[in-house]
């Protein structure tokens, strides 16, 4: 009875850890930034770890229930990992230098500043 007990409690935590990876998943997707708080060498660590702990399952262990609780952790910290990239190079990158250049003295004509189209003349 106490080794069913176990068993099954096992598996729970599959479910349970993909239940707990949900809410960082959906604060990436709705993210508005670069999501820099992320620490994405721990996910990367959590991700590897649970990816040998799952080879471990599948090669020596040969446990399902191991299998699909390792599997679960792989699955989540690999998305996590996969919307922070996301969210830092494709979604949320930084502009090209030029582009930052050519905002930053757009703002400067428009404080007031000296205006680059004119003759330092025509300014003064």
């Amino acid at each position: 009875m106490y080794e069913s007990f176990l068993i099954w409690a096992y598996g729970g935590v599959g479910i349970v850890t993909l239940i707990g990876y949900l809410p960082q998943i959906w604060k990436l997707i709705t993210s508005t930034g670069r999501s820099k708080a992320m620490s994405l060498n721990t996910w990367v660590i959590w991700m590897g770890t649970s990816s040998i702990a799952f080879l471990y399952a599948l090669s020596i262990a040969k446990d399902p229930i191991m299998m699909f609780t390792m599997g679960a952790n792989v699955a989540g910290c690999g998305t996590i990992v996969l919307l922070t990239l996301y969210n830092r190079h494709v979604r949320f990158r930084d502009p090209p230098l030029h582009v930052e250049i050519a905002e930053k003295l757009n703002i400067m004509t428009e404080a007031g500043m000296p205006d680059s189209k004119k003759s330092f003349a025509d300014q003064v």
